[in-house]
């Protein structure tokens, strides 16, 4: 007899990291050595693997954010990294690396007897267009819709890429909830790295929510090492 199935649902910026796009994007719009007095050209201009380990390291941190040194546009790194991806989306989508999660969808839609379903999240149809090409074939099913509409009741888990998404959806209770570690997720109490407070005391008192990896060739960096138990 064949069991009920166990859905999933990822969000589209789980798979893809966005954030870290938007970064080699300002890098081409930035060049290294140039002169705007908004621009921290020697953070921007990292090496990849550099950039990627602060994604992750970074506690607290967003890494767009970090590409700025003026005030006023650390104020408004939100607005940067939604002009990218609306205005430019193509060109920075190209870029994006793919996380881990894509294997996790990959390995549910082999399960047999589709004991787990994996569904994605899109916001509109250009995340649509991407994820289907990121899927391919895979036994793997789209949900483009009004986050505020979808009924979350009926999914054993929830992953995201940005805890401030959570905002997004209505949370029912007793979700398990999976954010990746990106250090703008967390941040550091008694020498630790915990999900962000904020975010923990709004859902995490109803809800499970764990901290997954992103990436597997990410280490901690040198100044780091010896602190992480």
């Amino acid at each position: 007899m064949r069991r009920n199935s166990t859905k999933v649902l990822f969000h589209f910026d789980s798979l893809v990291d966005l954030h870290l796009a938007v970064v080699y994007a300002l890098q081409k719009d930035y060049p290294s050595g140039g002169s705007n007095p908004h621009i921290n050209y020697s953070f921007l201009h990292q090496s990849k693997k550099d950039l990627k380990q602060f994604r992750v390291y970074g506690i607290g941190k967003n890494i767009v954010q970090e590409c700025f040194k003026s005030e006023p546009m650390r104020e408004r790194y939100q607005s940067v990294i939604k002009t990218y991806l609306e205005d430019e989306f193509d060109q920075v989508i190209q870029d994006a690396p793919i996380t881990m999660m894509l294997r996790l969808v990959a390995a549910f839609s082999r399960v047999k007897d589709k004991a787990v379903i994996p569904y994605i999240f899109c916001e509109d149809e250009r995340q649509v267009r991407i994820a289907r090409s990121l899927i391919k074939t895979l036994n793997v099913r789209i949900i483009k819709e009004d986050p505020k509409k979808i009924d979350l009741n009926s999914f054993a888990r929830f992953i995201i890429g940005d805890i401030h998404d959570m905002d997004k959806f209505n949370l029912p209770q007793y979700l398990h909830i999976a954010v990746l570690n990106y250090g703008c997720n967390l941040q550091v109490v008694d020498k630790l790295p915990i999900v962000n407070r904020e975010f923990a005391n709004r859902y995490g008192l109803t809800n499970s929510i764990e901290v997954i990896d992103s990436y597997r060739d990410v280490t901690p960096p040198n100044y780091l090492k010896e602190d992480i138990p």
